[in-house]
């Protein structure tokens, strides 16, 4: 959970973009299990109605019987458990709902900001973003597949007492627990209105009367309290416990606190911009109980998403309890806490009476069978700060530096002379070689889901970074939720990373660790050829590559425009000349293409072979063609979209070239304003001659 070394904290993404929908409640008795205690005694006390809801005792406490086989697969270790896991504990109609949006708002606020109009919560019902676990593990082996696809830090939420916990999230100091509880009557009142639209015929006297000894959902209610409150004396630091009435109360304040439990406190620039408030407004009762998503019945759930959404006004009892039910449960309360260590005391925790009111190592899987779908990346300095900047320092000479190559270079225009390097065959910018010299002796640490956009300079790559990452992420980012997809703020290059810059700091130890801290599937680019690129990427049958190309004299005319940025006195005759000999920026130029023409060849799985002039094209669904989702995407990368945008006007303090430099309209044909007829004819054809045989042309 740590911010060091540049790294950021991203948050959860919403469980249902990842895994599809949350799981359903069913009706059957689960088989007799081992742990469930044999006190049909107990059970035959229990009024008919009681039953009917399908109350279960295991392990001394009673549980929804829907509950218990979830419970038991993650007592046996079908829950894995992984670094930076959050997990939300509640009795039913405690304010769960609520604790959902606002952790999932707090840790997700960076990639998702709670003022923008595309916020998850805003599409999903909060139970949608956080999975609850008993029923998710319910079905064993599907449960522990579904949260492996889930990126770090997960977020997710349980009914069980802390007793019924397993050790590797009780007592794992790298997980984190959040506990909510509420005033026993005033919750009580609650569950007895949600529980009454499977029973509706349910007199709230016996659910009182049950809850007296100990039988609801949960329950016994002191013990399922008593629990998280005595782990949050033991461990403050791991278990956070917090009450429903005190965030009615102070709802900033105890957001604050919650943030810094999970080490990703509010900055004072957040605090300034009023980013607690917006969520506090994202998360009102209001604003959620009014969305279209939470009006909804849901073709999948027993329970409307509507039933989630009662507004929980504390002292709400007095309208359903005579005085002496409530003295009854307070004396009871009261009996329950006494003489316990330690002692909740009034002034600093909850007495709950009347007088006291959060791949591949553990990735997504990109299969979309077994109810898994890819939510796809996310921003990558979102997750690990500014993106790498050009230097203008030249490297020590690495290994496989062509030696022959230095009078070459010393004949080049000063404007390229003094950042173009040949390394093993190929012409790369200086600043390039240390990374991939880093990359190609092992720093890079594929993972499976992996997806390589490899280009020349100049050949479409803003663009085809931001058509890629708007394609793969649109399950996280819908590309129609304009204000609030991340590439409305963020420049292509800052969602997805040029590993050649990455890697050039530190031996490469930086941008390992940077690339670690991405969700997969990890979206990056390249200008390295095909040859330079390790096996573990170029033979991984488990990683993608996405190449483009150009027109070769359009790209030229492309780069020259963009090299003159920092040298405005050289001549495109000059670039024309060297590209010819096969000098330019990732040259040769035939070089470049053919190496991931004829991988596209060999495995066309894993290679995929684009051209500037073609549109770019993932695989969509039906549903999402009809929907017109290639065409909201299509809009949302515009040149003219992408131009305008503020972010992309602006310089940009730390990098070399500012952020505009990377929007030029590149029409096709337009080398017919800058070449001669000459120069155009011995362009084509050297690239005829280069490509010959290949069956790649260029029109």
């Amino acid at each position: 959970m740590e911010t060091a070394n540049g790294l950021a904290i991203v948050g959860p993404v919403p469980f249902t973009d990842v895994c599809g929908a949350r799981p359903d409640l069913v009706a059957t008795t689960p088989n007799e299990l081992d742990g469930e205690e044999d006190d049909s005694a107990a059970a035959s006390e229990l009024t008919t109605a009681a039953k009917r809801p399908g109350l279960r005792l295991y392990q001394g406490a009673w549980l929804a019987q829907v509950w218990v086989p979830g419970v038991v697969a993650i007592q046996q270790g079908s829950f894995v458990p992984r670094r930076g896991d959050v997990v939300l504990a509640s009795q039913p109609k405690c304010g769960t709902t609520w604790l959902k949006a606002l952790a999932f708002a707090t840790m997700a606020r960076v990639a998702y900001p709670p003022a923008h109009a595309g916020h998850p919560l805003l599409r999903l019902n909060p139970h949608d973003c956080v999975p609850f676990m008993e029923m998710l593990f319910a079905d064993g082996a599907l449960g522990n597949r579904k949260m492996d696809a889930l990126p770090s830090p997960r977020l997710m939420s349980t009914h069980m007492p802390h007793a019924l916990l397993p050790a590797s999230i009780r007592d794992n100091p790298d997980c984190k627990i959040i506990y909510i509880c509420r005033e026993p009557k005033d919750m009580l009142i609650s569950l007895w209105h949600f529980t009454r639209r499977f029973v509706p015929d349910r007199a709230f006297s016996d659910m009182f009367e049950d809850a007296c000894q100990g039988a609801s959902f949960a329950g016994p209610i002191w013990d399922h309290v008593l629990g998280y409150w005595n782990a949050s004396k033991d461990s403050p630091e791991r278990v956070l416990f917090l009450r429903y009435e005190e965030i009615l109360r102070d709802p900033v304040e105890n957001v604050k606190k919650l943030a810094r439990f999970v080490q990703q406190p509010f900055s004072p620039a957040e605090e300034a911009a009023g980013v607690i408030k917006d969520i506090v407004r994202l998360c009102s009762f209001d604003r959620m109980k009014g969305l279209e998503v939470n009006k909804k019945a849901g073709s999948n759930y027993v329970f409307p998403n509507s039933s989630y959404f009662r507004r929980g006004e504390a002292g709400d009892w007095t309208n359903h309890m005579t005085p002496e039910m409530a003295q009854r449960l307070d004396a009871i309360m009261e009996e329950k806490l006494q003489g316990l260590s330690p002692m909740p005391q009034r002034s600093s925790v909850p007495r709950i009476t009347q007088r006291s009111v959060e791949t591949h190592s553990r990735t997504y899987s990109m299969e979309t069978a077994n109810g898994l779908a890819i939510v796809g990346p996310v921003p990558f300095t979102d997750v690990c700060g500014a993106r790498p900047d050009p230097v203008a320092t030249m490297p020590n000479k690495p290994d496989g530096e062509d030696d022959s190559a230095a009078a070459a270079a010393a004949a080049l225009p000063s404007g390229i002379s003094r950042v173009l390097r040949c390394y093993q065959g190929a012409w790369l910018a200086s600043e390039w070689v240390p990374g991939i010299v880093a990359i190609q002796q092992g720093s890079f640490v594929p993972r499976r889901g992996d997806v390589v956009l490899a280009s020349q300079p100049k050949c479409g790559t803003t663009w085809l970074k931001a058509l890629a990452f708007a394609t793969m992420a649109r399950g996280a980012y819908p590309p129609a939720h304009d204000a609030g997809h991340p590439l409305l703020r963020l420049n292509p290059h800052d969602c997805v990373p040029f590993i050649d810059m990455l890697f050039a700091d530190g031996g490469g130890a930086t941008g390992s660790r940077k690339m670690d801290a991405l969700p997969s599937p990890r979206i990056m680019n390249t200008h390295m050829h095909h040859a330079l690129l390790p096996a573990s990427i170029s033979d991984n049958p488990d990683c993608k590559i996405i190449h483009i190309c150009r027109e070769p004299k359009d790209m030229l005319v492309s780069l020259w425009q963009f090299t003159r940025k920092f040298d405005a006195n050289l001549a495109f005759s000059d670039v024309f000349e060297h590209a010819c000999e096969g000098v330019s920026f990732s040259g040769p130029i035939w070089d470049h293409v053919l190496g991931y023409w004829n991988a596209s060849k060999k495995s066309p799985d894993t290679v995929l072979f684009l051209k500037y002039e073609e549109i770019l094209r993932l695989p969509l669904s039906p549903a999402e063609e009809a929907a017109g989702v290639a065409e909201d995407i299509v809009r949302l990368c515009s040149f003219d979209k992408l131009k305008g945008l503020e972010v992309n006007k602006q310089a940009g303090s730390r990098y070399l070239f500012p952020n505009n430099s990377y929007f030029r309209r590149g029409e096709p044909g337009d080398w017919a304003n800058h070449m001669t007829p000459e120069m155009a004819r011995r362009l084509d054809a050297i690239m005829e001659n280069k490509l010959q045989g290949s069956g790649l042309f260029f029109a």
